[in-house]
């Protein structure tokens, strides 16, 4: 409906408040334990793994048959120049409600060194990957896990901005220090370089009771407006799966699976996504949101809309 009619009117309001509290009615009262993250045991290069589902895979990036100098595991390559003289839009402070859009800008060395010390700040960008995409190569990310994702040509340089982003995120947890419940028409293989962080998931097929949303930025997702607080009480009426993510581990979020990130207080965390599209989830999982985003996903496509 705000689609349709994005301007704000007391009888468009009133409707949605409506529907809202017409679809909530079915799950009121309702309290449904999460279920864990199931655990990936595969021995990589021979079976793909269903990527209908979300799962972790742990310890992926442990793995001792690379060289140290390439490892993921510290924060060396975001300070070291040309990269760290890179200049980039971040958040100043990782608890702001409503924190979407980036309100400062400075060298990510700069950035990178200010959450290590305990900085209120974070990084949530691609340019690092878009700017550098001979990362990919230097810190092995396809020879690590090409082979989760139909082979390393997936993970190829050339690859990045086009059918692939890879997006950065940096923080050291503070009270309600978050990224807020959402879904996006990409799959996404987190990669957790150092560090802890706990995910809450969602499958699409539970998105009515979700309050759901256009983005406010006209990027190419889609929001929640349930209240952000206390969200172990605020989503007990949906199907959900939760974990604790370790350093060195890899998590697969599908197509459309809405997920919320919070960061532990005092841990400095560091992931890397890997976004790309699986063309046969993006209508299959919800062709109504598919829909609804094709205008925000050419924005970002052609470079209009990134972060």
């Amino acid at each position: 409906m705000r689609t349709l009619c994005p301007w704000t009117s007391p009888t468009g309001a009133a409707m949605e408040e409506w529907a809202w509290e017409r679809w909530d009615a079915e799950r009121r009262g309702f309290r449904i334990a999460a279920e864990p993250v199931p655990e990936l045991d595969i021995k990589l290069g021979t079976s793909a793994p269903d990527l209908t589902r979300p799962w972790v895979l742990r310890g992926l990036l442990n793995a001792t048959d690379h060289s140290e100098s390439t490892t993921l595991r510290g924060y060396d390559w975001l300070l070291t120049p040309p990269v760290g003289d890179l200049e980039i839009d971040y958040f100043t402070n990782a608890s702001a409600e409503d924190g979407i859009v980036p309100d400062a800008r400075a060298p990510l060395a700069t950035i990178v060194r200010g959450i290590i010390d305990g900085g209120s700040a974070k990084i949530g960008t691609e340019m690092i990957f878009r700017s550098f995409p001979n990362l990919l190569d230097e810190l092995e990310i396809g020879s690590r896990v090409g082979s989760l994702l139909g082979g390393a040509r997936t993970m190829d340089a050339s690859r990045v901005g086009l059918l692939l982003t890879v997006p950065v995120f940096m923080a050291t947890g503070a009270p309600n220090a978050r990224t807020d419940l959402h879904c996006e028409p990409i799959g996404n293989l987190m990669l957790q370089m150092s560090g802890r962080k706990l995910w809450t998931l969602v499958p699409p097929e539970e998105s009515r009771y979700l309050r759901p949303s256009l983005s406010k930025d006209g990027r190419a997702y889609v929001q929640s407006r349930l209240p952000i607080d206390r969200p172990e009480e605020t989503l007990s009426h949906v199907r959900r799966w939760t974990l604790e993510v370790n350093a060195g581990d890899a998590v697969w979020v599908p197509t459309w699976t809405w997920h919320r990130v919070d960061y532990i207080d005092g841990v400095t965390a560091l992931s890397a996504s890997l976004f790309h599209p699986r063309h046969e989830q993006i209508v299959t999982h919800n062709p109504l949101y598919a829909a609804l985003v094709l205008p925000n996903m050419l924005k970002e496509l052609v470079g209009w809309k990134t972060q």
